[in-house]
């Protein structure tokens, strides 16, 4: 299980409602060290509550209790590393980092707010929370999430919610490449993917089939 209390830097959680059992199972002690089931005075927040509160008015914004303390070098979320050298392991991302990705990729590859971004990665991974969700929230561009990624629907997700922007990592690029010719290979709106991993053997035939360029920032 993992322990809530140990992270003392913790103020509140977001989830969806299909985690909630799991979460309300966490040890929420405080400081110190009381594992009674109290929240430990961390505010919950279920993530489809939030959608419904912005669907209903669109300047809704949370509490200013949730920011008003909040500092640059604080926490915002955790990512998980792929586990190249042994297990996966937790990343701690400031709100300047996050802020920083968001502003940098916008202008190395000349987003804006007219594009919409598509994501299929894991949101707690670097490329998917921070590349693509923090790209949208800095340019203001509409945002497609997928839950899980799939090679198949990557293209006709994309020509079907006019995406025109998204991010990978090399071997998802490797799975849609690898998928049957289909009418969505090139009606689609998708200009550029930006991610890193792209083996030189995929790159071509995958711009040569999509028409799409790509945006690889580690080169590797």
């Amino acid at each position: 299980s993992f322990d809530v209390s140990k992270h003392h830097d913790k103020k509140f959680v977001i989830f969806d409602s299909a985690n909630a059992k799991a979460i309300t199972e966490l040890q929420w002690g405080d400081e110190s060290g009381d594992e009674s089931g109290d929240n430990g005075g961390i505010e919950h927040l279920v993530i489809e509550e939030l959608i419904a509160k912005v669907k209903d008015n669109q300047h809704y914004t949370v509490p200013r209790s949730y920011t008003r303390d909040v500092k640059f070098s604080d926490p915002l979320y955790y990512i998980y590393t792929s586990g190249t050298t042994g297990m996966p392991k937790a990343a701690k991302i400031s709100h300047l980092r996050f802020l920083v990705a968001g502003y940098a990729f916008p202008r190395l590859y000349g987003l804006n707010e007219d594009d919409k971004m598509y994501v299929s990665l894991p949101l707690y991974h670097s490329n998917g929370g921070m590349v693509g969700v923090g790209s949208a929230f800095t340019e203001g561009m509409d945002l497609f999430i997928r839950e899980k990624f799939s090679a198949r629907g990557y293209f006709k997700d994309c020509a079907k919610n006019d995406c025109t922007v998204g991010v990978y990592i090399g071997e998802c690029c490797r799975y849609i490449l690898g998928t049957p010719d289909s009418i969505y290979d090139k009606s689609h709106k998708m200009r550029m993917l930006i991610g890193n991993g792209m083996r030189p053997e995929v790159w071509g035939p995958f711009v040569k089939r999509f028409e799409v360029q790509i945006g690889e920032f580690y080169g590797s």
